[in-house]
């Protein structure tokens, strides 16, 4: 099994809007990707630097409507967040301790985080909301690594990149660094 079975399942998943089921798969996709291109460090900083250095194709596809690298947000609906010395916390610790690791190791997410349609991100009254396309932007950092070149869909996925409405089927993204 390689790490384009785990993109596919996470994509039919997505589609059948199960998206804790399709971000768990993507999530692990992301960790076996930071592995392959030879992040160094354990897991928690490969996954980290992994988000970082691919935030802005991250947020292009999964927070549709914004394009950046570096985001930090005031946050105090997500317990056991560690902010830095002006209160902020950056998306990547976020996405990393909140999302990736209450999926992969308590199978959940944690009930302070709301999935939304929109592109909201920060707190809000009692939750934080996310984008559910998350998953797409995960999954197309994924496909665009480099290290992920040989990889291939045996599906014809197509996705849309919502800034400019480009159409890109996945199958020829593979490896390509950016699009």
């Amino acid at each position: 099994m390689g790490i384009s079975n785990f993109i596919e399942a996470s994509l039919k998943h997505f589609d059948n809007q199960e998206y804790d089921i399709a971000l768990t798969l993507a999530s692990s996709a992301v960790d076996a990707t930071a592995l392959k291109c030879s992040y160094q460090g354990n897991n928690n900083r490969k996954y980290k630097e992994f988000l970082k250095d691919n935030m802005r194709t991250i947020t292009t596809f999964g927070f549709p409507g914004i394009s950046a690298s570096g985001i930090k947000i005031k946050c105090h609906n997500i317990k056991n967040l560690k902010p830095d010395e002006n209160s902020m916390i950056d998306i990547e610790n976020i996405i990393y301790h909140t999302i990736r690791c209450g999926l992969i190791h308590q199978c959940d997410i944690s009930n302070e985080i709301e999935f939304t349609k929109e592109t909201f991100i920060g707190d809000f009254i009692d939750k934080f909301k996310i984008p559910q396309n998350l998953v797409l932007g995960l999954i197309v950092s994924v496909v665009l690594a480099e290290c992920n070149k040989n990889e291939n869909l045996s599906i014809s996925y197509s996705i849309v990149n919502p800034m400019n409405k480009e159409s890109f089927e996945l199958n020829r993204l593979w490896g390509l660094k950016t699009i």
